[in-house]
């Protein structure tokens, strides 16, 4: 989706520039910035969840009329709204992956539309499945996931700019940083990753270098391991 860029910065810079190439936004209106924190949305979505649901249901069907906010609450909110939710399975991910390594790729396509249907809103599996839908011939449906996909980037690029711990990129799981770099971004390797824990917060901290200069981004990852499974 891009050539190698000098830096991980402009690669952050130019997820703009994919979106419009996708129809998320033009031209004339620039990438926007939550005007609501995160905490708020979360808030949001646990008083109303007829709201939610029904902003879920226009995520799921990919609807790019969503504003960068609504989808955010569904993204943000999905842990705290009152909706039933199943535990993802381990193994069915790693069945998925390694179908997806021997080329069958009908068959981790639906292994991963299963984990989606667990959790609709996982960015790493979405993404992962939209390529093997991709490579299966199942057009409308890897466009489904695809625009799922760049719904996802436009909320993480609206949650900051990654530069400092109080301007760090929210995620929902440390997975959701690996799906934003390397599937959307396509950064160069992680050198190495650090965690830092500020107020409480836990921050995970990727450090990169191209053409012999270091680069920091830090991440809010929001949930735990314990916390999704449990």
């Amino acid at each position: 989706m891009m050539t190698k860029i000098s830096s991980i910065i402009r690669c952050i810079a130019t997820v703009a520039a994919i979106l419009i190439a996708f129809g998320f936004t033009s031209n004339a209106q620039k990438m926007v910035k939550l005007s609501v924190p995160v905490d708020t949305l979360k808030a949001r979505a646990a008083a109303d969840g007829e709201r939610y649901n029904a902003l879920l249901t226009r995520f799921i069907a990919a609807d790019t009329t969503l504003t960068v906010e609504e989808a955010a609450l569904v993204y943000y909110g999905y842990y705290d709204a009152p909706i039933d939710r199943e535990s993802s399975s381990l193994t069915d991910r790693i069945n998925a992956l390694d179908s997806a390594k021997a080329g069958h790729y009908e068959a981790a396509y639906a292994l991963l539309s299963k984990l989606i249907e667990n959790n609709p809103v996982g960015a790493q599996n979405i993404y992962e499945a939209y390529s093997c839908a991709k490579r299966a011939g199942l057009t409308e449906e890897a466009n489904n996931l695809l625009n799922r996909s760049l719904l996802l980037a436009r909320v993480i690029i609206a949650s900051g700019d990654g530069k400092t711990l109080e301007t760090a990129l929210r995620v929902n799981e440390i997975s959701d940083e690996y799906f934003f770099l390397y599937d959307i971004v396509k950064a160069p390797r992680i050198k190495s990753q650090r965690l830092e824990i500020h107020d409480g917060h836990k921050y995970d901290i990727l450090t990169f270098e191209e053409n012999g200069k270091t680069i920091d981004i830090y991440f809010l990852s929001l949930m735990s391991v314990s916390d999704i499974l449990f």
